[in-house]
C-alpha cells in the first residue's frame, strides 16, 4: 500500500512552511541563551509538517537542530519524556539541549534546541539503494522499535510529560473517535465519502473493542518512519521525532508502517527484525492491525481535511476503504 505521491507531498510541505517563518534575531537569541554561542550558520530544513526545523552551526563549531513549534511545549515536553526513556533503552536518539517556550506577538513558539545527529534521512535516499540495504536498514529499524516498546507506560493514547495516556483502557483508546460521530460526518461529505462509510468504521473498530483483551501499555513512537531514521554508512544513526508519541499496543505501531511503507519498506522486514513475537504471532494479529489502521485512517482524513490536502486526503480515502473491504 503506498504513500501519496512525493513531489505532491513536497509541494504540500512547501507550502505549509511558508506560513511559518520565525525571525532570524529570535533564532540566534534562543540559541545563544542555551549555549553562549552565537550560530554562524542557519539552513531551513522543510521536512515535517508541523514544526520549523533548522540546521544551525554556532561559532565554535556546535553542530545543533531547533524545532520551532507555533503553540506552548507540552508536546515537546512529552517528547523529551519519551526520548530520554528510548536512551536509556540503548536507541540512538538526539541530546535536548534545551526547552524554552516564548510569547511573541503572533502568539507562544517552543524552542526545542537539539544536538544533531550525523545522517540522512532514509527517505531521502530512496533511489539510491538497492532492495537488499533497504531490507536490512528495515530490519534493523525493527530491532530498535522494540526498544522503543520495551519502555513500559501508563494508562493508553497520547502521553502526558510523565508517560500517562489519556485513556483508561485499550478499548477506549481504540474506539476514540466514537466520541466524535458529528465530525466523522463533516468530514465524510467534505472528502467525498459515504456517511455510512464512517458510521461502519466506528461499527467495526466497537465490535473489535468488545473481545480486545489486552492490559500492558508500552511506549509508542507513533511516527516511526523512514523519514525519522537518520541513516550513516547504511546503518541507522539515529532514530528522531517523539512529539506524536502514544501509550499502548505495539500493533499500533505496526499499522501505521502497514498504512504507510509497505510497498517499499514491507512490514514483514520491520517484524523480521523484531525479536519479541508474542504480539506478532497471536491469531488475531491481522484483525487487530486493519482495526488500527481505520483509527489511524480517520485521524489522517481529519488532519488532511483540515489543510485542504487533496493528494493527502484521496490516499486516505483509498486507505480507509481497502481496510473496510476487509471486514467485510
Amino acid at each position: 500500500m503506498s504513500s501519496p505521491d512525493i513531489s505532491d507531498y513536497q509541494a504540500f510541505l512547501n507550502a505549509k512552511a511558508e506560513k511559518f517563518k520565525t525571525s532570524q534575531e529570535l533564532i540566534d537569541k534562543v540559541v545563544e541563551q542555551a549555549t553562549s554561542e552565537k550560530p554562524q550558520s542557519t539552513e531551513r530544513l522543510i521536512h515535517g509538517e508541523v514544526n520549523e526545523v533548522y540546521k544551525i552551526t554556532t561559532e565554535q563549531g556546535q553542530n545543533l537542530i531547533l524545532r520551532i513549534s507555533h503553540a506552548t511545549g507540552e508536546r515537546y515536553a512529552k517528547e523529551q519524556w519519551a526520548i530520554e526513556r528510548s536512551a536509556e533503552a540503548g536507541v540512538p536518539v538526539p541530546e535536548i539541549i534545551d526547552l524554552t517556550t516564548i510569547e511573541t506577538e503572533d502568539g507562544p513558539r517552543t524552542f526545542c534546541l537539539q544536538k544533531q545527529i550525523e545522517g540522512t534521512p532514509l527517505d531521502q535516499m530512496d533511489s539510491t539503494l538497492d532492495t537488499e540495504t533497504k531490507k536490512q536498514i528495515t530490519i534493523e529499524g525493527g530491532s530498535l522499535l522494540h526498544k522503543i516498546h520495551s519502555v513500559k507506560t501508563q494508562r493508553y493514547g497520547n502521553i502526558d510529560d510523565k508517560g500517562i495516556g489519556e485513556f483508561g483502557t485499550i478499548q477506549e483508546s481504540l474506539t476514540e473517535w466514537s466520541r466524535e460521530p458529528e465530525r466523522l460526518a463533516e468530514i465524510a461529505k467534505s472528502v467525498g465519502l459515504k456517511e455510512e462509510d464512517m458510521t461502519r468504521a466506528l461499527q467495526i473498530l466497537e465490535e473489535i473493542a468488545k473481545d480486545y483483551e489486552y492490559t500492558e501499555s508500552h511506549l509508542l513512537h507513533k511516527d516511526y518512519s523512514t523519514k525519522h531514521f537518520l541513516v550513516k554508512d547504511n546503518h541507522i544513526n539515529g532514530v528522531i521525532d517523539f512529539e506524536n508519541s502514544k501509550a499502548g499496543d505495539p500493533i499500533e505501531e505496526f499499522a501505521r508502517w502497514h498504512y504507510y511503507f509497505n510497498d517499499e519498506y514491507p512490514l514483514e522486514w520491520l517484524l523480521e527484525g523484531y525479536p519479541d513475537k508474542s504480539r506478532i504471532n497471536i491469531p488475531e494479529f491481522e484483525k487487530l492491525m486493519h482495526a488500527w489502521r481505520i483509527n489511524f485512517g480517520l485521524g489522517v482524513l481529519d488532519y488532511y481535511e483540515q489543510d485542504n490536502n487533496t493528494n493527502g486526503i484521496n490516499h486516505a480515502k483509498k486507505e480507509l476503504l481497502k481496510d473496510l473491504e476487509y471486514f467485510s
